[in-house]
């Protein structure tokens, strides 16, 4: 079974599988960065607030990625929501802002490493996409191994502390500058100053 696409859908909400949707349909332009939000979803969000204070995650992961996104909307960086299998839709204030970016769309994984569906690396392949800018959860899982792929197959990988949440790993940092070989930023807008002087 082929990888599920979401594109939002004022007919059916909150989204709709395009199964029958040629990969060129969903690209309109090539550019060297795309973004990934991986598993910021409800589900996980819940164990994560059970984990440390609401403020916390607000403030150190949710705004920041809001921020991100902004960013993304107006360089119209292409967005890929990745969604783990079972475990809800992106966050409502996150998506609302993934859909203001002209290319964007929602992939299902049932695994770790979003590079388990195929159709991730299609669409960066066909977006020329050779840079990406990963944010989500967790810094330690899914982020991780998602990371490590994207490097092992050729792609620059930047993230950012507050891009991206751990459940309690203290050398995150060193895991991706030293394991990965990412550009790992101590914020943000570190990376977007980055971004933005290579546009």
């Amino acid at each position: 079974m082929g990888s599920q696409i979401y594109f939002k859908d004022k007919d059916f909400l909150p989204f709709k599988p395009v199964t029958n949707i040629s990969l060129e349909e969903c690209i309109r332009q090539k550019t060297d960065y795309a973004l990934i939000v991986i598993d910021i979803q409800q589900r996980f969000l819940k164990s994560s607030i059970k984990e440390t204070s609401r403020n916390a995650v607000e403030k150190n992961l949710i705004l920041p990625n809001i921020k991100i996104l902004k960013f993304c909307q107006e360089y119209n960086i292409p967005t890929i929501a990745l969604q783990m299998d079972r475990f809800g839709l992106t966050l409502g204030r996150v998506s609302s802002q993934i859909e203001k970016i002209p290319q964007h769309l929602y992939l299902v994984k049932k695994e770790m490493d979003g590079f388990s569906e195929r159709a991730l690396e299609e669409v960066l392949n066909k977006w020329g996409a050779s840079k990406l800018c990963l944010t989500g959860l967790y810094a330690e899982f899914c982020v991780y191994e998602t990371a490590r792929t994207a490097k092992r197959k050729g792609y620059k990988v930047l993230t950012a502390s507050d891009l991206i949440f751990a459940r309690g790993s203290s050398i995150i940092k060193e895991k991706y500058q030293y394991d990965i070989g990412a550009d790992y930023f101590d914020d943000y807008k570190e990376m977007i100053e980055q971004i933005r002087g290579e546009l």
